[in-house]
């Protein structure tokens, strides 16, 4: 991670002089996606650092391919060329969205990363932009597990009024953020979409207020009433 100058980078970090740790000999990474796409199961790579995505991707790229397109969690620090050979090997970047706010954790890395890395850090919108399947998920229990806070910090880029946004030209639209944790996700996993129409099954989330209609402290309490799985209620749990 960067909090810890570990995160494999291409530039030095500023504190160490050093490009952090990969944790696997690339040609062992390539064997073994391989091997895990041979038997039908989908790569969920974990890469934070420019470096180690563009190891990820390096070895997505020489392996055989899978039924499933390839997954990097976290992508932290991307670039142009790194989203854009994403694109091309169909590759899904699984980011978590709450962390993309001015809070200490962030600015934990400034010592490391110097200022221009660190604001340049969750390119949300350069993502989509840019075509990439990007899905949103919560790195629970290290960070927030409610989508809703999630989506929150997406949008503006901040978890609080009080805060100063983080790079809020990377910020993204509602609906954007919504779709990253719903059809994206299904998308990821291989699952196509169906209408809903009457008498069908259906997921579904029940809040107690339209997202459309809430600013910023409204959106971080806004409340699940109720979640269905295939038409049938999973919480509450009465």
């Amino acid at each position: 991670v960067f909090g810890s100058a570990t995160a494999a980078v291409k530039e030095p970090y500023l504190s160490t002089q050093a490009t952090g740790d990969l944790n696997w000999k690339f040609e062992e990474l390539v064997e073994t996606i391989s091997k895990v796409h041979e038997l039908g199961l989908q790569t969920h790579l974990h890469a934070i650092g420019d470096a180690g995505i563009q190891y990820a991707l390096n070895a997505l790229e020489q392996a055989t391919s899978g039924p499933l397109p390839g997954v990097i969690a976290h992508a932290e620090l991307t670039s142009k060329h790194l989203i854009d050979k994403a694109k091309d090997l169909g590759v899904h970047l699984v980011v978590q969205p709450y962390w993309a706010q001015y809070n200490s954790m962030l600015r934990s890395c400034i010592q490391h990363l110097g200022e221009t890395r660190t604001d340049s850090l969750y390119a949300f919108r350069d993502i989509l932009n840019s075509g990439v399947e990007l899905s949103f998920s919560s790195d629970w229990p290290v960070s927030r597990y409610q989508p809703i806070e999630g989506i929150a910090v997406a949008v503006n880029r901040k978890s609080e009024d009080s805060q100063a946004p983080h790079n809020p030209s990377q910020a993204i639209s509602l609906e954007e953020a919504i779709d990253a944790y719903t059809t994206s996700v299904s998308k990821m996993l291989g699952r196509t979409g169906s209408s809903l129409e009457q008498r069908s099954t259906f997921d579904a989330v029940l809040l107690d207020g339209d997202l459309k209609h809430q600013d910023l402290d409204s959106l971080m309490q806004t409340k699940v009433l109720a979640v269905y799985k295939s038409g049938t209620k999973l919480f509450p749990h009465h």
